[in-house]
């Protein structure tokens, strides 16, 4: 006998039960048992994947934003590190100032190239963004001989100050000491310096 939305199909003299999809969880044939479970684990199953599947939603955006920031980041060698924090949704980003201290560049002139270019570019395209901060670091050798990284400079950028500024007027010099908030190492004078 046939339980409702149920149908038989016959395939080399065996009779296969297919379900609708309003019983799902249930088998075919009237038992509460599907492979030795009970419908309460299906459920508790179901109800577990759909919070996963929900909560991993702002995850996936804070994803999109960080890889975005990489992308922008395209001179070789600066190793972008990237990520969004919540709850206050800022995105990080830290990447190395040793390929412009090699070639003996203007730290403060790079470093407000790369800011001119991530922060307006990352609030415009992700609307959820509340701020970004940048870190530029560079390696220093200490008095044995080891390698380590220092912030040369921070700055971060909110969306109201951000909305307000013409990133295409200004000078890349200048974007440190327009920022929010700010921390400029005095090692950044005298790495420029060499």
């Amino acid at each position: 006998m046939r339980g409702v939305g149920e149908r038989s199909i016959n395939r080399d003299e065996s009779s296969i039960s297919v379900c609708s999809s309003v019983h799902l969880f249930r088998s075919c044939r009237g038992s509460n048992r599907l492979h030795g479970k009970t419908p309460g684990a299906e459920m508790n199953f179901a109800i577990v994947l759909i919070l996963a599947l929900s909560l991993s939603a702002p995850a996936t955006a804070a994803e999109t934003a960080a890889t975005f920031a990489k992308s922008v980041i395209t001179e070789p060698g600066l190793h972008p590190w990237t990520i969004v924090t919540f709850p206050d949704e800022c995105l990080v980003v830290e990447f190395k100032l040793d390929p412009f201290v090699a070639k003996q560049r203007d730290l403060k002139t790079e470093f407000g190239a790369i800011a001119r270019t991530v922060v307006p570019a990352a609030l415009v395209k992700f609307p959820k963004l509340r701020s970004v901060q940048l870190t530029g670091l560079v390696t220093v050798r200490d008095k044995r001989g080891d390698d380590h990284e220092v912030k040369a400079v921070v700055v971060k950028f909110y969306r109201a100050n951000s909305a307000s500024i013409k990133w295409d007027k200004v000078n890349p010099a200048d974007v440190i000491d327009i920022s929010d908030k700010k921390s400029v190492s005095p090692m950044l004078a005298t790495t420029v310096a060499r």
